[in-house]
């Protein structure tokens, strides 16, 4: 009987660790230009950020994606009344219960 608790319990907590929710958040690091429309995958981050600002931790649950997950960062450029739509070359790992800073400058790959 206690092995079949024991079994249960483990399996209880191996299903649960898939499903920790992980932070991400994106920091503007391009010179001269407003970032706008910041999302990774299908979640938005932020509507607009100046040189150095960073977006606010955004938390996903296991409701809103299974983790991990490997996504990209989808984003528009503003500079001088331009405004350009770009996606990073890369596509950015959350794991369970991280904490995922990523910083989008000028050497960073886009399409």
């Amino acid at each position: 009987m206690r092995f079949k608790i024991l079994v249960f319990a483990l399996i209880a907590l191996a299903s649960q660790a898939c499903h920790r929710p992980g932070t991400i958040k994106v920091v503007n690091e391009i010179s001269g230009v407003r970032m706008e429309n910041i999302h990774w995958g299908e979640f938005a981050l932020s509507g607009s950020l100046l040189p150095g600002q960073s977006t606010s931790e955004l938390t996903i649950r296991r409701t809103d994606q299974k983790l991990p997950a490997d996504l990209r960062i989808t984003f528009e450029l503003s500079a001088n009344g331009n405004t350009v739509a770009l996606r990073t070359a890369e596509a950015y790992r959350l794991e369970p219960n991280d904490d995922l800073v990523v910083v989008i400058d000028d050497e960073t790959l886009v399409e």
